[in-house]
């Protein structure tokens, strides 16, 4: 026998299912109820195609950014910084233009950086950062240093120096070698290059050593460079070096008799220019 209150229950539960609906598949006509969404075989194609091409130019990204990587660990790294000894100047102003090395078996390369202009009397006992550079391992015999634009202040006033050679040319030798660090220090002899002329104009023959040094610790602040320890593999004085008209020339190691008379004197006195050992 059914209770009473079985039969009060019933009727609304009938109600209650009554107002639900069964649970059917998700259709795309719910949400785009006035549209038919279909993708085409032309569209399905250009889809395919982009990601075939996004794909190939991530790949060829990833392999060159390998092929750098690869590259940099096999390359050596070479500091190349300036200096100079002051002779009786206020300022010398000089631009530096450029630096070129040439490979033992042929062939230069071009070490980039910013022209510059540096006053050489202010580089006294202080090495100038010039470039900070990655280069292939192997042995330069000759580098290049471009120089332009000087300017002499001997407290009379300023005065244009007329360059001898704006490329000065170093016979030495430059060793570089993969994950080491080999560095190329410039150094003008402001006494030994400048020649005063007439009533007070300048003739500068650039009188440079170039030490290079291979295994080196570099230490570099503000562009300042502090370079210690390493293998000295030359000591040379640039080649472009004139006196009475006359080269001296070679790896740095000929005598100072080409030179003028003065500058005898101060090299033979201990104050001129030091050669090769």
């Amino acid at each position: 026998m059914i209770s009473g209150k079985f039969l009060v229950i019933l009727p609304l539960f009938l109600v209650i299912a009554a107002g639900c609906e069964v649970e059917r598949p998700f259709n795309v006509s719910d949400v785009f109820p006035n549209e038919t969404r279909s993708v085409n075989v032309s569209e399905a194609s250009n889809i395919s195609k982009n990601m075939t091409v996004n794909a190939t130019r991530n790949m060829s990204n990833i392999s060159k950014n390998l092929t750098n990587e690869t590259q940099n660990i096999s390359n050596g790294r070479v500091v190349f910084a300036v200096s100079a000894e002051n002779g009786n100047f206020s300022s010398v102003e000089i631009t530096l233009e450029g630096i070129e090395v040439m490979k033992e078996e042929g062939g230069w390369a071009n070490i980039s950086f910013e022209s510059r202009s540096l006053d050489l009397v202010d580089l006294d006992d202080r090495n100038v950062l010039l470039a900070d550079v990655m280069l292939k391992p192997g042995t330069y015999r000759q580098v290049r240093l471009n120089v332009s634009n000087v300017v002499v202040d001997d407290d009379s006033g300023l005065f244009d120096a007329e360059i001898a050679s704006g490329e000065i040319v170093f016979e030495g030798k430059l060793i570089v070698s993969p994950n080491s660090t080999s560095t190329v220090l410039f150094e003008f002899y402001l006494e030994d290059s400048l020649r005063k002329i007439g009533s007070g104009s300048y003739f500068m023959n650039p009188v440079v050593e170039l030490e290079s040094r291979a295994n080196a610790t570099v230490m570099i602040n503000d562009d300042e460079v502090d370079i210690s320890e390493g293998d000295v593999t030359s000591s040379v004085i640039n080649q472009n070096v004139t006196g009475t008209g006359q080269n001296v020339t070679g790896s740095g190691n000929q005598s100072s008799q080409n030179l003028t008379s003065s500058e005898n004197e101060s090299s033979q006195n201990g104050s001129g220019i030091r050669y090769a050992y």
